[in-house]
């Protein structure tokens, strides 16, 4: 009678160790996805644009390092909700993909830093050296600060972090040009 019995239960999926364990597992899945996001936005952005300041501009540095805590909190909301709200399926992947949004802007912001500092001690070191400012610098400074200007209207965390980026570019292509004049 136990034989059949487990036999029913089994065709009914009451007893199926997949399905019950479908639910773990796709939490799981979901946050080893959410991790592999959050990895590769402080792999291929936050690292990099912590990389791009000047060593000399603290107050840079303490900006971004107020927006690498913020994006490390967003760690915590989702498995706050994975663990605590034991929130799974597609609830958990909402509260994953927010978290991700967040963290994205957070990067934009990062870059938004490194591309105002970057430009700072430019423009400073430009104006301690007593050489006349060619009209190419000038040029390559006056469309970083355009693009940096767009940079900060422009809605969208990707957008926005390409514009910050080629500001970076320019200033980085002014301050050699400089050098190369100087």
């Amino acid at each position: 009678m136990v034989p059949k019995l487990l036999a029913a239960l089994r065709s009914r999926g009451v007893l199926d160790h997949r399905r019950a364990l479908g639910g773990k597992a796709s939490v799981g899945a979901i946050l080893n996805a959410f991790l592999d996001r959050m990895n590769d936005i402080w792999d291929n952005e936050l690292d990099p644009a912590w990389n791009r300041i000047s060593g000399q501009d603290y107050e840079a540095e303490r900006a971004i390092t107020e927006e690498h805590d913020r994006f490390h909190q967003e760690y915590l909301h989702a498995f706050e909700a994975a663990i605590r709200r034991a929130e799974n399926g597609d609830t958990l992947r909402q509260t994953c993909d927010a978290a991700v949004a967040r963290s994205l802007e957070c990067a934009a912001l990062v870059w938004r830093r490194a591309a105002e500092s970057k430009l700072n001690m430019h423009q400073k070191s430009m104006k301690k050296s007593k050489k006349a400012i060619s009209r190419a610098i000038r040029s390559l400074d006056e469309q970083a600060v355009g693009l940096l200007r767009r940079g900060i209207k422009v809605r969208g965390s990707s957008d926005k972090m390409k514009l910050f980026k080629n500001a970076i570019d320019l200033v980085d292509q002014a301050s050699e040009l400089a050098s190369r004049e100087g």
